[in-house]
């Protein structure tokens, strides 16, 4: 066979049809590759803490205690995990409450509520107490006042 006869069997030229055909074919291929990353960048985890406290002043001697319950809701689809660093009240710290600190998950659309309890042996403050929490390396807060 001669490169003569085989150059007779190609195509002289490539039509404009054969072109346009291929990029139909190629550009919703295209653009499904540009839409997956965005979809995917739309799954969040967005968690949303609401706090409530019931003060029990009645006791002595070591039966005084604020309860806190805190629903943390994630209104997001991925699963989040929080960590409960502090509570304090008007700025300070409060130190021996019981389950902080704490690490938990809350899956997408679900709510885990949590209970916190500080005893006291003085006399507790009225005031605004707040929880700090984090969601990743987000910081976030919730407060209540009592």
């Amino acid at each position: 066979m001669k490169l003569q006869d085989v150059e007779d069997k190609l195509p002289s030229r490539i039509s404009r049809r054969t072109i346009v055909k291929g990029a139909a074919w190629t550009t919703p291929v295209i653009v499904l590759a540009t839409a997956a990353p965005a979809a995917a960048a739309s799954r969040i985890a967005e968690v949303n803490a609401a706090m409530t406290a019931e003060k029990n002043a009645e006791g002595k001697f070591g039966g005084k205690n604020v309860t806190f319950t805190v629903p943390f809701h994630n209104a997001g689809d991925l699963t989040a995990r929080v960590e409960v660093l502090s509570m304090s009240l008007a700025g300070t710290t409060l130190t021996g409450i019981a389950g902080i600190p704490d690490a938990f998950d809350v899956a997408g659309g679900a709510t885990v509520t949590k209970t916190y309890v500080w005893l006291y042996g003085d006399n507790a403050s009225n005031g605004t107490y707040t929880l700090s929490y984090k969601v990743g390396t987000t910081s976030l807060s919730a407060t209540v006042t009592v």
